[in-house]
């Protein structure tokens, strides 16, 4: 039996973001009921050559299956790469391909 988990759309405004661009991160979800999502979560980290660090975000509901929430700014020359985890009502997890942002 081949299990196919639910479809996640993630999309970022701005599209292209400098250095002192807060970006919002949105996800669609597509193959569950909208009450059938338990927790979804923004991971992201980042890189420079002074150092690096990670952080996860809650995403909040803005109804339809739809979440969202933001990414600070980071300083110039800083990579940032993040996916977006959902749990679903039975305890399953799907994951996003990986993004990379950077400046």
């Amino acid at each position: 039996m081949i299990i196919v988990g639910p479809s996640l759309d993630v999309s970022r405004v701005p599209d292209s973001p400098s250095h002192r661009d807060y970006v919002t991160v949105t996800m669609y979800v597509e193959g569950l009921e909208e009450g059938d999502v338990q927790a979804v979560i923004l991971s992201h980290s980042y890189s420079s050559v002074n150092g690096s660090g990670a952080a996860n975000n809650t995403m909040i509901s803005i109804g339809g299956n739809t979440y969202t929430t933001s990414i600070p700014q980071y300083p110039y020359s800083v990579s940032v790469g993040y996916k977006v985890y959902l749990m679903d009502d039975w305890g399953y997890w799907s994951v996003s391909n990986a993004y990379l942002r950077r400046h």
